[in-house]
């Protein structure tokens, strides 16, 4: 404070007063450090912000307390009371911090942290002699008043909208929609009764995620960790899908119908097979976006496809955080002997026993995983597994020698994959047959 103080001081020892200063401008030009002197004041004073995540508070709570001094000296400027399209920006904020159970009063209590941190400033130059261009201090302090009074009413409005279910539901029937697709019920019905329009066609895809940092870090709050997944899983699909998208999430993945778009202009083949290049991509860039590992199963449908390609698609998925390197997007022409191989049959049981006798190997079952999701190929499997060659072919013997399955046989290796897909599936990564701890 003392530095914003320091041109008063000098002007109070002239033998005249200084002429009024624009305060908006001299607040305005020392913004990145009112920002940060607000923000570093709510993590050391409100309790619950101290367990937010770094990135929250980097991103959403910079953001928010900026876009709060921004309303603040727009108020101070024209003396008009914040406008319907900057308190929008609060009431989102709010109802952000609602879905991720942010207590109300600790959020009420950031804002005015905030107030009085600000205010503390423009009396205190005030005190120190300065006149402001705007007006009065009394006058100031009124406006001052109008914008924290109409910042409180929005965080209410944004609470109250959260508990309504505007954060998970903001498309009134999309989730009924969703499920009567997904349960093979009369969706006709729920896109009448809601106004929604059924597609012809849909990308299903069933995505997985993996826990990121936030998840994994003690101090975190997980609940804040969660809620944050779910809403950025939410906005990546909304962009690739123009916000037309069906979705059912959590935290760890969930099912997404993404309508197709409609054919280019003068396209008459609607039976024509889309392009799934532009989907591919947007999908592979889901784990950076998301600052955790994705992997999309994705397959092309009907509307009556829907109820009976989804529980598949979930299957190929379970394949498809199995393999070794991990593939970001899978259909299931990419793992179709794989996916056929893992259907339940009543001989599924029959198949999985042939492991039996490694299954409490952790190093041998690994190895023989990664070796088959490789493509049998014993280099790549050494490099996979930070061994030598030589290393994985001594294991790949000794998995024959104790299942009576010969690797060199493509038929045995059929038999080895199968059986791999109709055991239970096992948690340890690839890295741990290498005596390795998994990678975060």
């Amino acid at each position: 404070m003392t530095a914003l103080h320091e041109p008063a001081r000098a002007g109070r020892a002239r033998s005249h007063p200084s002429p009024p200063i624009r305060l908006v401008d001299h607040l305005a030009q020392r913004t990145a450090t009112l920002v940060a002197d607000v923000v570093a004041q709510i993590c050391a004073e409100v309790d619950f912000y101290r367990s937010l995540p770094a990135e929250t508070v980097k991103t959403d709570v910079t953001r928010i307390v900026r876009r709060n001094l921004e309303i603040m000296l727009r108020v101070l400027r024209t003396g008009q009371p914040p406008s319907t399209e900057e308190l929008a920006d609060l009431i989102e904020s709010a109802s952000n911090r609602a879905d991720e159970q942010v207590p109300i009063a600790d959020v009420l209590d950031a804002y005015h942290v905030g107030a009085k941190h600000w205010w503390a400033i423009i009396a205190g130059l005030h005190e120190d002699g300065v006149e402001f261009a705007e007006g009065s201090l009394v006058r100031l302090g009124d406006l001052h008043y109008e914008w924290l009074r109409a910042a409180t009413a929005a965080v209410i409005t944004g609470y109250d909208a959260d508990s309504i279910g505007s954060q998970h539901s903001p498309r009134p029937g999309h989730s009924e929609l969703l499920a009567a697709l997904i349960d093979g019920g009369d969706y006709r019905d729920v896109a009448e009764r809601f106004h929604l329009t059924v597609e012809p066609r849909y990308w299903a895809v069933a995505v997985a995620v993996e826990p990121n940092s936030d998840e994994t870090d003690a101090s975190v709050s997980t609940t804040v960790a969660a809620a944050r997944k779910v809403r950025r899983l939410q906005r990546q699909l909304d962009g690739i899908s123009r916000g037309e998208a069906l979705y059912s999430l959590t935290a760890n993945g969930g099912i997404a119908l993404l309508p197709l778009r409609p054919a280019p202009h003068g396209t008459t083949d609607e039976d024509a097979m889309p392009d799934f290049a532009e989907l591919d991509a947007r999908l592979r860039q889901l784990g950076e976006r998301m600052a955790a590992r994705t992997t999309c199963a994705v397959d092309l449908v009907t509307a009556e496809e829907v109820a009976s390609v989804v529980p598949q698609l979930r299957d190929l998925l379970a394949i498809a955080q199995r393999k070794s390197p991990p593939r970001p997007v899978v259909r299931f022409d990419d793992l179709a002997i794989e996916f056929q191989l893992s259907r339940p049959t009543r001989a599924s049981r029959l198949s999985a026993s042939r492991l039996a006798p490694i299954a409490d190997d952790e190093v041998l079952w690994q190895t023989l995983q990664c070796y088959l999701d490789n493509e049998c190929s014993t280099a790549t499997t050494a490099r996979m597994l930070h061994v030598h060659p030589n290393t994985v072919q001594y294991r790949l013997r000794k998995v024959s020698d104790l299942t009576g399955l010969n690797l060199n046989r493509p038929a045995d290796v059929l038999t080895a994959l199968g059986a791999l897909l109709a055991a239970t599936p096992r948690p340890e990564s690839a890295a741990s047959a290498a005596g390795e701890r998994p990678a975060d």
